[in-house]
């Protein structure tokens, strides 16, 4: 009754003690996981929810810190944020981390900065989408079988 199994399996090697990494292998491994953006909003419904173990208020508060630190600083740069340095600090700031994470991690180039709030957006409706879809239907729907909202809510143990 775990809809984000693999998120649960890694709290409970930490919690048994064992360690974990991460590791980059760019090129090592492809696999065809979701066609376009609208494909990975849909393949991340049932997830996205799930994330915040099925609380609106969670959902929604996460909502408005993206909206916070994803697109304010874009709509301050037309507006009086501009005068106090914000804007340009926070989007220096988004600038240098694509910067960073191009040399050492992804090699995504920094251009794609420019369409962060674009990214900021799907990630809304994907959240959104998720928390309205599994209302709506009292729960998920995964591989075919449909997971009523109140067991998983009682079967979610804590990711952290």
């Amino acid at each position: 009754m775990e809809v984000l199994e693999d998120l649960r399996l890694g709290y409970g090697i930490k919690q048994h003690g064992f360690r974990q990494r991460i590791v980059f292998g760019r090129d090592l491994i492809c696999v065809h996981w979701a066609e376009g953006a609208v494909g990975i909003v849909r393949n991340l419904t049932k997830n996205m929810f799930a994330v915040f173990r099925f609380k609106p208020l969670s959902l929604l508060g996460a909502c408005v810190g993206l909206m916070l630190f994803g697109l304010l600083p874009i709509v301050g740069l037309l507006g009086s944020w501009m005068m106090c340095g914000a804007s340009p600090l926070a989007l220096g700031s988004a600038v240098e981390l694509y910067r960073y994470l191009e040399r050492k991690m992804t090699g995504i180039p920094v251009a794609y900065v420019l369409v962060f709030p674009l990214a900021v957006c799907f990630i809304l409706y994907g959240l959104l989408r998720s928390m309205l879809v599994t209302l709506a239907r009292g729960g998920v729907v995964w591989r075919g079988t449909f997971y009523p909202l109140p067991e998983l809510r009682k079967h979610a143990g804590p990711l952290r």
